[in-house]
């Protein structure tokens, strides 16, 4: 997407291209940046439309401006107008212009009319135009791209000037890589299994990221038994990703990210039901965020140290399946009881997590879609988190308000720490109460394998990949928490640098 800043509309110019204007009544600086003739014009709109808009939802109107009709998409700011509402404000507006095939506008920023100084409302603005413009198409015969090529903004504001000349282009390599992690979240599972993925990551990511690829043997003999017992069922054979970016090669310190890279889970012997098992290609989201996250980090050569690791698995019925019942031994040393073959997440994101522990991780993180509970609690549109240190807490507290993203912390509650101590071996998977607590109960299970270390779990279960219309995200993969954990990852790594 080209950016050309101008001071003025010039009506002349582009007469097909449409004109987002947030509209004030009895805005002296608006008439400037417009000029008479469509102010006056604007002015004419009754007060009962603009009334309907009173949450920012645009409206296409067509006005007659010198023997022509210019399409202008108008709408009035709410009282409570802020950063969450400009963003979603970006993605309604890419609707319309994708819905009439336009693919340029103008655009008058909000800072101008409400007279603010930064520049928060346009880059949530442009946020959300970038999530306007997604779409997975790849397998529709009449599947089209959504396309923004040019974005005219009408500013005298030297601040907007500046994010467009230097935060813009960091906007648009995010996004880039949060697409990326989208369409890996929905492609098919008979496209994307351990092994396909193993070779995707292999051919796709950045020249100064180090990745060592195990197969089952390596992971049998490195005694990472709990990811090779959730892989045994599936002819995909399980792998192990080990990719590493030193943005700070002088410095020991570096977090470790752990992303859960289920490829499709039928939940093993305990057979999902029908209703549940139909979205189970995306248990691989933490996975896809993950991989996509190191790579924009290295494609901006940030003073970063991070390792990312990809426990990679089809939980899926075989002659080799692992059973209710079955012990192992996992990287820990600890002996796990399986009593449910669908709680599969936790098992391969232990062994990750005491690997990384054991390789000197200063902070640990993972992600995971890891439990329906966490649906239950929190729906579609919200996520979850868990932490063992209240600093990484306050940090990430921040960085979910600057995104916007909705997670929200959950409590590691000691007493039901007795519940997940196994009777045939140090732990079970699951707890004997069911349906109580459940996404603090797998929560609780991880935090056996951090051995005290800082650490921050994020389940995504929920919005990671949605069924029903999001008016931000839209429907499928939407890489949610890519924004919030690399907003993290940049925030927790200066704390590594503090202390």
């Amino acid at each position: 997407m080209k950016v050309i800043i101008q001071k003025k509309i010039i009506l002349d110019e582009n007469p097909d291209c449409p004109l987002f204007i947030p509209y004030k009544r009895d805005c002296k600086y608006l008439q400037n940046l417009l000029g008479d003739q469509l102010y006056i014009e604007l002015d004419k709109i009754p007060n009962e439309d603009l009334e309907k808009n009173i949450h920012a939802s645009p409206k296409l109107v067509y006005m007659k401006l010198r023997n022509c009709l210019k399409p202008v998409i108008f709408c009035s700011l709410p009282a409570d107008f802020n950063d969450k509402k400009s963003m979603y404000l970006g993605k309604k507006v890419t609707d319309i212009i994708s819905k009439f095939h336009y693919n340029k506008f103008y655009y008058i920023p909000f800072e101008d009319i409400l007279q603010r100084s930064d520049d928060s409302y346009t880059c949530k603005f442009i946020e959300g135009i970038f999530y306007g413009l997604y779409t997975f198409s790849k397998y529709k015969k009449e599947g089209k791209e959504r396309k923004l090529t040019e974005l005219y903004t009408i500013t005298e504001n030297t601040n907007i000037t500046d994010f467009f000349n230097n935060k813009f282009s960091e906007l648009q390599i995010l996004f880039k890589y949060l697409n990326l992690a989208r369409d890996l979240t929905n492609e098919p599972s008979n496209i994307i299994n351990p092994e396909s993925f193993s070779l995707f990551i292999k051919n796709n990511s950045q020249k100064n990221v180090n990745i060592d690829i195990w197969d089952e043997k390596q992971i049998e003999n490195k005694k990472l038994n709990l990811i090779a017992a959730v892989g045994k069922g599936s002819p995909n054979k399980q792998k192990f990703i080990i990719m590493t970016y030193k943005g700070e090669p002088a410095e020991s310190g570096y977090i470790c990210l752990i992303g859960k890279g289920v490829t499709f889970d039928t939940g093993g012997t305990n057979l999902k039901p029908t209703g549940s098992i139909e979205t189970m290609k995306s248990d691989m989201a933490g996975a896809a965020i993950s991989y996509a996250l190191i790579n924009l980090i290295a494609e901006m050569q940030l003073k970063i140290n991070l390792t990312v690791l990809l426990p990679l698995v089809e939980n899926i019925i075989g002659t080799n399946s692992y059973k209710p019942g079955d012990i192992y031994t996992s990287y820990s040393g600890k002996n796990v009881e399986i009593l449910n073959t669908d709680a599969e997440g936790r098992l391969i994101l232990a062994d990750s997590l005491s690997y990384g522990i054991k390789n000197g991780a200063s902070i640990i993180i993972d992600i995971a879609t890891l439990t329906g509970a966490i649906v239950v609690t929190f729906g579609s549109f919200c996520a979850g988190y868990f932490t063992n240190s209240e600093l990484l807490s306050e940090v990430f507290s921040k960085c979910i308000d600057k995104t916007k993203e909705d997670f929200f912390r959950l409590p590691l509650i000691e007493d039901y720490r007795e519940r997940i101590k196994g009777k045939n071996a140090d732990l079970q998977n699951v707890a004997n109460q069911r349906r109580e607590a459940g996404a603090i109960i797998a929560a609780i299970f991880l935090e056996e394998f951090v051995d005290g270390k800082p650490w921050i779990h994020l389940d995504i279960a929920g919005p990671a990949y949605l069924e029903e219309e999001h008016p931000l995200y839209g429907s499928g993969g939407t890489a949610y928490g890519f924004r919030s954990l690399y907003e993290f990852v940049i925030s927790t790594y200066g704390i590594i640098n503090k202390n």
